[in-house]
């Protein structure tokens, strides 16, 4: 709460004309705006491109904030609302669906690439490999799904304020997380080794294929 009374005043002193408060403002919200944009995206390019329109509207659109809600969950919204708008990356386009993700695993698993388990050579590198898997697990939900997926795992925010971010009500947003956790939870169960050890998809057996590949 101490937190959260410390950015309203800041607000108060940006919209009064202080400069250093509005640089405070930026500095603490561009971390987070451009994780939610890069989850959104899945593509650095766009995500700071759309991360910096994000911010100039929040820093043009300070006057509106009212002091009603906590200041993330205004600053969210703004983010989510031009996420929303913005034109799909090249990487979404690609991913479309759950139904999609599997196709590319059979794939790989034509390929041989789960064939047998190798040593991973660096063990941070395996780390990576589910980095870039939950990404793509998260570009197969729509951007609706997405969106409540990011804010209700990744980022924790309560039903309340993921409601009062995409403008719903708490019941709406809770069900709408509940179908995108389902989605996710059951491709992994499906496929994923980290869930179960039977599973075709290993992390030590996909990431000597990528490193191949240069990725």
């Amino acid at each position: 709460m101490k937190s959260e009374k410390k950015i309203e005043q800041l607000v108060s002193d940006a919209v009064q004309g202080s400069q250093t408060s509005l640089e405070e403002i930026i500095h603490r919200i561009q971390e987070s705006v451009y994780s939610l944009a890069l989850r959104m995206l899945f593509d650095p390019k766009d995500a700071e491109d759309t991360a910096q329109e994000i911010l100039i509207s929040v820093i043009t659109n300070l006057r509106g904030y009212r002091h009603e809600g906590p200041f993330r969950a205004w600053v969210m919204r703004i983010a989510i609302n031009k996420l929303k708008a913005v034109r799909k990356s090249n990487a979404e386009k690609k991913m479309l669906t759950i139904d999609n993700l599997d196709g590319i695993i059979d794939r790989y698993e034509a390929k041989g690439w789960f064939s047998k388990q190798q040593d991973v050579p660096l063990p941070y590198l395996e780390a990576e490999t589910r980095s870039v898997c939950t990404h793509a697990i998260l570009l197969c939900l729509n951007r609706s799904h997405r969106i409540a997926f990011i804010l209700g795992i990744v980022m924790e925010v309560s039903s309340q304020e993921g409601a009062q971010i995409l403008d719903i009500t708490p019941s709406a947003y809770r069900k709408r997380l509940s179908r995108a956790r389902l989605k996710v939870k059951d491709f992994l169960v499906k496929n994923c080794g980290l869930f179960n050890s039977s599973n075709r998809c290993q992390c030590s057996s996909i990431l000597p294929a990528y490193l191949q590949k240069g990725w």
